[in-house]
């Protein structure tokens, strides 16, 4: 009988630790393509307080009430938080034979928001009001053919403004459109000196990037007036950057483009890696304290969320044609790995990425050059929004990456017009809920073992 107690414990034991497994899966909503018959894109989103949003990319077709100027036009998306299109509209330059477009955009206000990008590689930000009319336009520098900028708005309403530019250099521009300074971060006008990202860290600002010498890959200090206090430099390596930055807890998130790796190559943080990009924890000194190899070939735009327990990542191939999303647990583990592509190449490209302030689903938005899914295309490339949210469920199985190739073509469905909004249960985390499962079974099985072993004890006495 003895060993039957100790064999029911076990079991019951064995119960609650398989039943405790967790598996993470990504779920994206796709919201319908947006463009005509030629060209669209969206580069950039950013969130109205009401969960409305701001889309800002380029346009080469004339649909709808969007007539295109004869070149690429800055395109405008506003959505209400239904997804709904509320206003559309395009912007040019003085010089109508220039291809104009936005590559970033900042909410000001829920009346304003400022876009910037260029117009045939002239820098160029424009204060617009949510009904389409321009408060003001500046030219701000020379933009170069890879195309990242950033913008953080100061405490005094002013904004700093870095784009990819020849001069490198980032800009204090004041909240009425003229130009206060600038601060030079390379050490000759094509040093390759760049901002890709700023954050509010420990009272001062951070920006990320490269500086000083051609293609160090560095962190720069900004006071919160915009003067570069400091610049530490992790890496010489001329193929590195860093693509963003996110607080971390008390540290911060980097995001890092590494370079195409053939074999033994060692990324910007001195680890070993095989593919061209990483994650990095750095601690409020920049010291390191932990870095992840993405495992992906030919990476670029990688782009950084936190939710919750998860890191939220985006990025591309290097060629364009691929996009991934992928979650990690903040200690960088991969939790969960999509691929989108399609099987003939043709290209799939996520641009940028935002949490909605009122569900915390991430946002992403880019464009597409073929039908995928429910979304359709107009012909040409067209843009679109994603949404996509973790799902956690009890199972024992948890697989680390996946491919997600077009999923229909099947074009006698209804065209998608929104994305889907989902009601989530709260997100569990999966380490937490099966450690958590695993205490309450055993809890459970040891207490149901005492009280069988307490009987049958009782019994002994009895018969004595």
């Amino acid at each position: 009988m003895k060993k039957f107690y100790y064999s029911f414990l076990l079991l019951a034991l064995f119960i609650g630790i398989s039943s405790a497994s967790a598996k993470v899966d990504i779920v994206g909503d796709f919201g319908a393509n947006y463009g005509g018959s030629d060209n669209d894109r969206f580069y950039s989103l950013d969130w109205f307080s009401d969960g409305s949003y701001v889309a800002v990319g380029s346009t080469k077709s004339s649909f709808g009430t969007i007539t295109n100027s004869g070149e690429e036009d800055g395109l405008v998306v506003i959505y209400d938080k239904n997804n709904n299109v509320k206003k559309e509209f395009t912007w040019v330059s003085e010089d109508t034979n220039k291809s104009e477009r936005f590559y970033e955009v900042k909410v000001i206000d829920d009346q304003s928001f400022l876009a910037c990008g260029d117009a045939t590689l002239e820098g160029y930000c424009v204060k617009f009001k949510t009904d389409g009319s321009v408060v003001w336009t500046r030219k701000i520098g020379n933009v170069s053919t890879t195309n990242k900028y950033s913008i953080y708005k100061l405490n005094n309403g002013n904004f700093l403004i870095s784009n990819d530019n020849v001069l490198s250099r980032y800009y204090i521009l004041k909240s009425t459109g003229e130009i206060e300074s600038n601060v030079t971060i390379g050490d000759n006008q094509y040093s390759g000196g760049k901002i890709t990202e700023f954050v509010a860290f420990n009272n001062n600002i951070i920006g990320v990037g490269q500086s000083n010498v051609t293609g160090n890959t560095s962190l720069f200090k900004i006071s919160n007036t915009g003067e570069l206090l400091d610049t530490k430099v992790f890496s010489s390596d001329t193929s590195s950057i860093i693509d963003d930055v996110d607080v971390l807890d008390n540290n911060l998130l980097l995001s890092i483009e590494t370079g195409v790796c053939n074999n033994n190559c060692v990324d910007v943080f001195g680890n070993n890696h095989n593919s061209s990009g990483a994650l990095a924890i750095v601690d409020p000194s920049y010291n390191i304290v932990k870095s992840a190899d993405l495992g992906l070939a030919g990476v670029s735009k990688i782009v950084t969320n936190i939710v919750d327990d998860y890191i939220v990542v985006t990025a591309n191939s290097g060629d364009g044609i691929h996009s991934y999303l992928m979650y990690f647990d903040k200690s960088l583990n991969l939790v969960k790995k999509n691929e989108y592509k399609f099987e003939d190449r043709s290209h799939f490209s996520f641009e940028d990425s935002k949490i909605n302030p009122l569900n915390k689903n991430v946002y992403i938005v880019g464009y597409i050059a073929k039908e995928y899914g429910t979304i359709r295309n107009n012909g040409g490339i067209d843009a679109f929004v994603m949404s996509a949210h973790p799902v956690v469920t009890n199972e024992s199985n948890q697989s680390n990456g996946s491919s997600v190739v077009n999923p229909s073509n099947d074009t006698s469905s209804e065209n998608k017009t929104e994305v889907k909004e989902e009601k989530k249960e709260p997100i569990e985390n999966p380490e937490t809920g099966a450690f958590v499962n695993t205490l309450f079974v055993i809890g459970l099985a040891t207490i149901l073992a005492v009280v069988v072993i307490n009987i049958r004890n009782k019994k002994k006495l009895f018969r004595l």
